[in-house]
């Protein structure tokens, strides 16, 4: 029978692979990111190997024999929102910079920290151990309100986060060719389970304010293994994506108009209809935009650039020699659709004539000819644009191909 033994037995060795996760993320991760991408990411995977490790230690006699080491674990999570945030930022911008307002995600470590502080830390022994035995329903670090406002902060970061991802991911299809919408697709499951882990704080904190203390104690185990599936989802999607291919440069974000820090920047969609630069005048715009649709239209169908699983948007205005900005504006003003998609269409035009000229050619190759890296996405892309899949499109009658 599954015990309660058995869940900390559990968070043990969850904390205790966390710790060795962190360990090879920073020995093997160095090699692929950022000088300080490691570090930063070896350091939430000991913050959350701490905090699983001191949730189960609360349901043993260890802080009675120990008290001095009490409540570190608990102070340490409250940091742990504001961290993933801020990590998410600095993976997914080259131009990512600290700002003072960034200051403020430390509240929620402030408020608890202060609390444990002054509340227990500084206090006689005779007053932490009062604590373990009971003592901690109407300590400082549990009073009701300060819990409130340190959830209330907590909202705010997975608002925060909400907003950063949609920012990233509008302006990934901008940008890049390749497959983005997996990327998309963990992200939003990540905030849908962070939105169920604010679910579980706030029902821990009910229960504490309505004395219900075994039910809160299981709701804090359920909630500590939560935590730990919550963050190293993110974190191996983060880890998956962290490169060139989805980190923004200082020129992409300067054509999009993103802004990693989501405060000192207009609007996403005004920013980079504002950076296109078009002529003054409607005869003259007009002429521009019918040279820059030909010369896209002959580049494509001569060099093929969409054949390049990675291209990006910066990658065909380079080659075109037509400013980034000017390209992006042309498409997603005059095109209406946005690069991703652009690409996309190419590929699938492509794909359309090598089914029939390559009945024997397994379709998983033929989707990697055509440019595209992922099967779904290439039948996703192919139904949309036909109607039909590509083995149904393969073997239609001849004449309904011309």
């Amino acid at each position: 029978m599954f015990t309660t033994s058995h869940l900390h037995i559990l968070v043990y060795t969850i904390a205790g692979t966390q710790a060795l996760v962190a360990a090879l993320v920073f020995a093997f991760a160095k090699e692929k990111l950022a000088a300080a991408q490691p570090r930063l990411l070896s350091g939430i995977f000991l913050l959350m190997a701490i905090v699983l490790l001191d949730m189960s230690l609360e349901r043993t006699l260890f802080y009675m024999h120990h008290p001095s080491f009490g409540n570190i674990g608990k102070m340490l999570a409250t940091a742990l929102p504001g961290v993933v945030y801020l990590y998410a930022r600095k993976s997914w911008s080259a131009r990512f910079r600290f700002h003072w307002y960034d200051v403020l995600h430390g509240l929620p470590l402030l408020l608890k920290g202060s609390a444990a502080l002054f509340g227990y830390h500084l206090q006689s022994i005779e007053v932490k151990l009062d604590y373990w035995q009971g003592g901690w329903q109407s300590s400082p670090i549990n009073w009701p309100w300060l819990s409130a406002t340190v959830l209330l902060i907590y909202v705010v970061q997975v608002l925060l986060l909400v907003r950063l991802v949609y920012r990233h991911h509008q302006a990934l299809v901008q940008l890049r060719s390749s497959d983005l919408d997996r990327n998309y697709r963990l992200l939003i499951i990540f905030v849908a389970a962070y939105s169920i882990q604010l679910v579980l704080n706030f029902s821990r904190a009910y229960l504490l304010h309505i004395k219900a203390f075994d039910a809160m104690l299981v709701v804090t185990v359920i909630m500590g293994l939560w935590i730990y599936v919550v963050v190293t989802l993110l974190i191996m999607d983060l880890i998956l994506t962290t490169d060139q291919r989805s980190k923004l440069s200082n020129e992409e974000a300067d054509i999009t108009g993103f802004d990693s820090s989501g405060f000192d920047s207009p609007d996403f969609d005004t920013q980079a209809s504002s950076n296109t630069a078009q002529p003054d005048h409607d005869n003259s715009e007009n002429e521009y935009w019918q040279r820059l649709d030909e010369s896209l239209e002959g580049y494509m169908q001569q060099h093929k650039p969409y054949l390049n699983a990675n291209l990006t948007l910066v990658q065909l205005a380079q080659r075109m020699a037509v400013p980034g900005r000017e390209l992006s504006g042309y498409i997603n003003q005059r095109l209406n659709c946005n690069f991703s998609d652009y690409i996309a269409n190419w590929r699938i035009e492509e794909a359309k004539q090598l089914l029939i000229d390559a009945p024997d050619q397994a379709i998983i190759e033929t989707l990697y000819a055509c440019g595209f890296n992922s099967k779904s996405v290439f039948n996703t892309h192919f139904k949309k644009r036909t109607g039909m899949t590509p083995s149904q499109w393969r073997n239609q009658p001849m004449v309904m191909h011309h």
